[in-house]
């Protein structure tokens, strides 16, 4: 029994053996990978600083970004106050218009009776000519 166990472990100590050169074929291949990887590492470190150096760059235009809103912002209020302004302004010339339209109904509706009236004045004026001349003759020769 002795034997057949050592048989046994003599085999697992030859296969162990065998497995020997595997496993440092695998040991340098682990290295070489932890080396690739120690390198990237460092480009992720590169990429890394960069970024924090354009997120440094990006905080800055932002900012000037928040200041051309504010800026933004205050001319549309000023566009809003000068709307509002020339609403009113319409809203007043308008209302004078038709003040002034309201006159001009007047004045026409005035000119369009004078018309009217002026024919039969213009006849008086002439008929009173008339009678005058021959008022004043008749004066001169009495």
């Amino acid at each position: 029994m002795f034997n057949a166990t050592n048989d046994r472990l003599n085999a697992i100590d030859h296969r162990l053996e065998s497995l020997g050169p595997g496993l440092d074929a695998i040991d340098h291949r682990l290295e070489a990978v932890h080396t690739r990887l120690d390198a990237i590492d460092r480009r992720l470190d590169a990429v890394d600083a960069r970024l924090d150096a354009i997120d440094r760059r990006l905080d800055a235009v932002d900012a000037r970004l928040d200041a051309i809103d504010r800026r933004l912002d205050a001319v549309d209020a000023r566009f809003d106050g000068l709307d509002d302004y020339l609403l009113r302004f319409r809203s007043e010339v308008i209302g004078r218009f038709d003040v002034i339209d309201q006159r001009l109904d007047f004045l026409a509706s005035s000119f369009s009776r004078l018309d009217v009236q002026v024919p039969p004045l213009n006849r008086a004026v002439v008929d009173f000519g008339i009678l005058a001349g021959q008022f004043a003759r008749e004066q001169m020769f009495t």
